[in-house]
């Protein structure tokens, strides 16, 4: 007997973090992308805290009102609730509200990427201050520590950020997730690592779930849809 994995859904508690996850509706499960779900799912996000906010340096006076784009949640749920909603347009105008004016969702807790390498830079510089002289004393360079060392290293630190969030110490873990970021960082920069292979991203409902490998009929396990269309 196969087994078998069981789970609980909630009705309407879905909500989206990211645009992307709503242009993805449009690409896999377009029988989702009704009225109904999108306005319970654009509510969930305000309920959390998400808004419509810029990741680029970008003055939404330059573009003109005529421009086919969303500046608020509001504004979306707004027009799938209006009479003109249609399901192209509203999956162009969410593009357009991402790749041209740079928009997305965004709960305000999200640090930008270039300020996250610019505080794992001066944790670097921190750690080969505090630690250079220790060793040498010990006569071992970080260039002939093993990969095992390092990772000795980073599971130390997780443990300790672990123990920070046990005791509801958020700032605390977080501080600890610097220094493991860095060790990470720190690593791949004494033994190199592999890139990533950007291969074809797969839609997991069409998997074969014995193997992991697509279905060799294209076929969905869920139902008719437009899943690989």
């Amino acid at each position: 007997m196969s087994n078998t994995l069981y789970c609980q859904s909630i009705p309407n508690s879905h909500w989206w973090t990211d645009l992307h996850q709503i242009l993805s509706l449009g690409q896999y499960h377009r029988q989702l992308l009704t009225k109904e779900h999108l306005v319970v799912g654009l509510n969930n996000s305000i309920k959390r805290g998400y808004k419509l906010k810029s990741y680029r340096e970008i003055d939404l006076k330059n573009f003109e009102p005529d421009d086919k784009f969303f500046a608020s949640i509001e504004s979306m749920i707004e027009y799938v609730e209006s009479d003109k909603f249609d399901t192209n347009q509203f999956l162009s105008m969410v593009d357009t509200t991402w790749d041209i004016i740079g928009l997305n969702l965004n709960n305000g807790i999200v640090m930008e990427k270039t300020e996250v390498y610019k505080v794992v830079d001066s944790e670097l510089d921190y750690q080969n201050q505090k630690w250079d002289a220790r060793n040498l004393a010990d006569g071992v360079p970080d260039e002939e520590k093993p990969v095992a060392e390092w990772v000795n290293y980073i599971e130390y630190h997780l443990s300790k950020a672990k123990n920070a969030i046990y005791h509801l110490n958020k700032q605390a873990a977080l501080e600890e997730i610097r220094k493991v970021t860095a060790l990470g960082v720190r690593t791949m920069m004494v033994h190199g690592c592999p890139k990533r292979k950007m291969g074809e991203i797969l839609n997991p409902l069409t998997l074969d779930p014995t193997t992991m490998k697509p279905r060799e009929d294209k076929s969905c396990s869920c139902g008719d849809c437009d899943c690989n269309k």
